[in-house]
Protein backbone atom coordinates (compact mmCIF):
# COMPACT_ATOMS: atom_id res chain seq x y z
CA UNK A 1 0.00 0.00 0.00
CA UNK A 2 1.04 3.59 -0.55
CA UNK A 3 2.36 5.45 2.47
CA UNK A 4 0.11 8.30 3.62
CA UNK A 5 1.17 11.76 2.56
CA UNK A 6 2.83 13.79 5.29
CA UNK A 7 2.89 17.55 5.63
CA UNK A 8 6.21 19.29 6.06
CA UNK A 9 6.17 21.62 9.05
CA UNK A 10 8.44 24.65 8.71
CA UNK A 11 9.30 27.14 11.43
CA UNK A 12 11.37 30.22 10.60
CA UNK A 13 14.02 31.36 13.07
CA UNK A 14 15.84 34.70 13.28
CA UNK A 15 17.96 36.26 16.00
CA UNK A 16 20.23 39.20 16.85
CA UNK A 17 18.64 41.72 14.55
CA UNK A 18 20.02 44.54 16.70
CA UNK A 19 22.34 46.01 14.07
CA UNK A 20 19.53 45.95 11.51
CA UNK A 21 17.31 47.88 13.92
CA UNK A 22 20.16 50.28 14.61
CA UNK A 23 21.68 50.90 11.16
CA UNK A 24 20.06 48.79 8.45
CA UNK A 25 16.29 48.82 8.97
CA UNK A 26 15.70 48.07 5.28
CA UNK A 27 17.43 44.70 5.75
CA UNK A 28 15.23 43.84 8.72
CA UNK A 29 12.18 44.92 6.76
CA UNK A 30 13.16 42.79 3.78
CA UNK A 31 13.62 39.73 6.00
CA UNK A 32 10.17 39.90 7.54
CA UNK A 33 8.66 41.03 4.25
CA UNK A 34 10.01 37.93 2.50
CA UNK A 35 8.67 35.72 5.26
CA UNK A 36 5.24 37.33 5.05
CA UNK A 37 5.16 37.04 1.26
CA UNK A 38 6.35 33.43 1.19
CA UNK A 39 4.87 31.92 4.34
CA UNK A 40 2.03 30.18 2.53
CA UNK A 41 4.16 29.03 -0.40
CA UNK A 42 6.91 27.64 1.84
CA UNK A 43 4.56 26.21 4.46
CA UNK A 44 6.02 28.40 7.24
CA UNK A 45 3.76 28.15 10.28
CA UNK A 46 5.53 30.38 12.80
CA UNK A 47 8.47 32.79 13.10
CA UNK A 48 10.63 32.51 16.23
CA UNK A 49 12.96 35.37 17.21
CA UNK A 50 15.51 34.55 19.95
CA UNK A 51 16.27 38.07 20.98
CA UNK A 52 18.47 41.12 20.74
CA UNK A 53 15.78 42.73 18.66
CA UNK A 54 17.49 46.11 19.16
CA UNK A 55 21.04 47.12 19.99
CA UNK A 56 20.27 49.93 22.43
CA UNK A 57 17.13 49.41 24.50
CA UNK A 58 16.97 53.17 25.21
CA UNK A 59 16.70 54.13 21.55
CA UNK A 60 13.11 54.78 20.50
CA UNK A 61 14.25 54.90 16.87
CA UNK A 62 15.60 51.36 17.01
CA UNK A 63 12.38 50.10 18.58
CA UNK A 64 10.38 51.90 15.90
CA UNK A 65 12.43 50.17 13.20
CA UNK A 66 11.96 46.78 14.83
CA UNK A 67 8.23 47.21 15.32
CA UNK A 68 7.82 48.34 11.70
CA UNK A 69 9.67 45.25 10.47
CA UNK A 70 7.76 42.82 12.66
CA UNK A 71 4.46 44.47 11.71
CA UNK A 72 5.03 43.19 8.17
CA UNK A 73 3.96 39.81 9.56
CA UNK A 74 0.63 40.91 11.02
CA UNK A 75 -2.23 38.76 9.75
CA UNK A 76 0.16 36.74 7.59
CA UNK A 77 2.59 34.86 9.84
CA UNK A 78 2.35 34.54 13.64
CA UNK A 79 5.52 35.06 15.66
CA UNK A 80 7.01 34.70 19.14
CA UNK A 81 9.99 36.59 20.61
CA UNK A 82 12.29 35.83 23.53
CA UNK A 83 13.98 39.04 24.65
CA UNK A 84 17.77 39.28 24.63
CA UNK A 85 20.18 41.16 26.89
CA UNK A 86 20.30 44.14 24.50
CA UNK A 87 16.51 44.39 24.71
CA UNK A 88 16.24 44.46 28.50
CA UNK A 89 19.70 45.23 29.87
CA UNK A 90 21.93 42.93 31.89
CA UNK A 91 22.08 41.25 34.26
CA UNK A 92 18.79 42.03 36.03
CA UNK A 93 16.75 43.12 33.01
CA UNK A 94 14.20 45.89 32.57
CA UNK A 95 11.40 44.73 30.32
CA UNK A 96 9.41 47.99 30.11
CA UNK A 97 10.40 48.91 26.57
CA UNK A 98 10.16 45.34 25.29
CA UNK A 99 6.79 44.44 26.76
CA UNK A 100 5.09 47.67 25.67
CA UNK A 101 5.93 46.74 22.09
CA UNK A 102 5.92 42.95 22.01
CA UNK A 103 3.84 41.97 25.03
CA UNK A 104 0.47 43.53 24.40
CA UNK A 105 -1.08 40.95 22.10
CA UNK A 106 -1.71 37.31 22.89
CA UNK A 107 0.16 35.06 20.44
CA UNK A 108 -1.96 33.08 18.02
CA UNK A 109 -2.85 29.80 19.69
CA UNK A 110 -1.01 30.66 22.90
CA UNK A 111 -0.44 33.19 25.64
CA UNK A 112 1.91 35.50 27.53
CA UNK A 113 3.61 35.36 30.90
CA UNK A 114 4.41 38.56 32.79
CA UNK A 115 3.44 40.81 29.88
CA UNK A 116 5.60 39.06 27.33
CA UNK A 117 8.65 38.00 29.35
CA UNK A 118 7.52 34.51 28.39
CA UNK A 119 5.50 33.65 25.31
CA UNK A 120 4.07 30.36 24.13
CA UNK A 121 1.95 28.87 21.38
CA UNK A 122 0.30 25.54 20.64
CA UNK A 123 0.74 24.38 17.07
CA UNK A 124 -0.89 21.37 15.43
CA UNK A 125 0.60 20.65 12.02
CA UNK A 126 1.75 17.72 9.93
CA UNK A 127 -0.07 15.32 12.18
CA UNK A 128 2.01 16.45 15.16
CA UNK A 129 1.29 18.60 18.19
CA UNK A 130 3.87 21.13 19.32
CA UNK A 131 4.33 23.39 22.33
CA UNK A 132 6.55 26.38 21.50
CA UNK A 133 7.93 28.26 24.52
CA UNK A 134 10.00 31.44 24.21
CA UNK A 135 11.55 32.60 27.48
CA UNK A 136 13.20 36.00 27.79
CA UNK A 137 16.61 36.93 29.12
CA UNK A 138 17.20 37.10 32.86
CA UNK A 139 13.91 35.58 33.97
CA UNK A 140 15.70 33.13 36.25
CA UNK A 141 13.97 30.60 38.46
CA UNK A 142 10.53 32.15 37.96
CA UNK A 143 10.87 31.75 34.22
CA UNK A 144 12.04 28.18 34.64
CA UNK A 145 9.05 27.41 36.87
CA UNK A 146 6.65 28.86 34.28
CA UNK A 147 8.32 26.89 31.49
CA UNK A 148 8.14 23.70 33.53
CA UNK A 149 4.47 24.32 34.24
CA UNK A 150 3.76 24.46 30.51
CA UNK A 151 5.78 21.31 29.86
CA UNK A 152 3.81 19.55 32.57
CA UNK A 153 0.50 20.92 31.31
CA UNK A 154 1.09 19.66 27.78
CA UNK A 155 3.04 16.40 28.23
CA UNK A 156 1.87 14.91 24.93
CA UNK A 157 3.20 17.75 22.79
CA UNK A 158 6.69 18.01 21.32
CA UNK A 159 8.20 21.00 23.09
CA UNK A 160 10.38 23.61 21.42
CA UNK A 161 12.21 26.03 23.71
CA UNK A 162 13.65 29.33 22.48
CA UNK A 163 15.95 31.46 24.65
CA UNK A 164 18.56 34.09 23.88
CA UNK A 165 21.34 32.74 26.06
CA UNK A 166 21.45 29.26 27.53
CA UNK A 167 25.00 27.95 27.80
CA UNK A 168 28.54 29.21 27.30
CA UNK A 169 30.79 27.52 24.77
CA UNK A 170 32.58 25.87 27.72
CA UNK A 171 29.41 24.00 28.64
CA UNK A 172 28.65 26.18 31.68
CA UNK A 173 25.06 27.40 31.96
CA UNK A 174 24.63 31.14 31.50
CA UNK A 175 23.43 32.36 34.91
CA UNK A 176 22.43 35.75 33.49
CA UNK A 177 20.28 34.23 30.77
CA UNK A 178 17.27 32.00 31.29
CA UNK A 179 18.96 29.85 33.92
CA UNK A 180 18.79 30.49 37.61
CA UNK A 181 20.92 28.39 39.90
CA UNK A 182 19.03 25.28 38.91
CA UNK A 183 18.27 23.87 35.48
CA UNK A 184 14.89 22.37 34.63
CA UNK A 185 13.91 20.20 37.56
CA UNK A 186 10.90 18.35 36.20
CA UNK A 187 12.51 15.31 34.60
CA UNK A 188 9.25 13.91 33.25
CA UNK A 189 8.28 17.19 31.61
CA UNK A 190 11.80 17.83 30.29
CA UNK A 191 11.70 14.56 28.39
CA UNK A 192 9.20 16.15 25.99
CA UNK A 193 11.73 18.81 24.91
CA UNK A 194 12.25 18.20 21.22
CA UNK A 195 14.28 21.25 20.21
CA UNK A 196 16.20 24.10 21.84
CA UNK A 197 16.91 27.30 19.91
CA UNK A 198 19.33 29.78 21.43
CA UNK A 199 21.67 32.55 20.45
CA UNK A 200 24.06 34.84 22.26
CA UNK A 201 27.40 33.39 23.35
CA UNK A 202 26.96 29.92 21.89
CA UNK A 203 25.05 30.37 18.59
CA UNK A 204 23.44 26.98 18.81
CA UNK A 205 20.48 24.85 17.91
CA UNK A 206 19.80 21.42 19.36
CA UNK A 207 17.14 19.38 17.59
CA UNK A 208 15.70 16.10 18.74
CA UNK A 209 14.23 13.40 16.58
CA UNK A 210 10.62 12.36 16.32
CA UNK A 211 10.45 8.59 16.19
Amino acid sequence: TDEPETETVTLAWISDTQLYSESYPAVFDSMTGWLADNAEKEGIRYLLHTGDVVNNRNSDGQWDNAVAAMNRLEGRLPYLISAGNHDVGAPTGNYDRFTTRFGRKEPEGGGLWEGGKGQYALLDAGGLSFLIVMMGYGTGDEGIAWTNSLLAQYPDRYAILGVHSYMHETGVLDDDGLMGEEEYDDDDAFETLFARLTDGVEDDAEIGRIA
